[in-house]
């Protein structure tokens, strides 16, 4: 079994997209064919591929902005265990959740 990184993971979603457009497209009965019916399904066809080729580029931003969030927590858990107020045992559960999605998410940034 192969394992894949995000963004050959898209491309993959991609090739068998296009294999199969092009399997389906080639297999349409040739007298059912309807001119409003292939606009629908190349625009739907074209808004799929956009939206992965836009996960595809906006992964490695949109992991960034995560991890800017989990310092934020980080430093917002970190000053509320200071003032001593709230629940100590709570606050450090929030601190190792935080930490633990941010090594995860870092260790899923490395394997791209």
């Amino acid at each position: 079994m192969r394992t894949y990184n995000h963004s050959e993971a898209v491309d993959e979603v991609i090739t068998i997209m296009n294999t199969a457009m092009t399997d389906y497209v080639q297999h349409l009965p040739k007298e059912a064919d309807n001119p409003r019916q292939m606009i629908a399904l190349r625009n739907a066809y074209a808004q799929q591929q956009a939206m992965l080729q836009n996960q595809k580029s906006n992964s490695v931003e949109q992991q960034r902005v995560l991890l800017d969030a989990f310092q934020a927590e980080l430093k917002y858990i970190q000053e509320q265990r200071s003032t001593g107020k709230n629940n100590q045992n709570l606050l450090k559960t929030l601190y190792d959740e935080v930490v633990n999605a941010e090594a995860i998410t870092l260790a899923n940034n490395i394997e791209e």
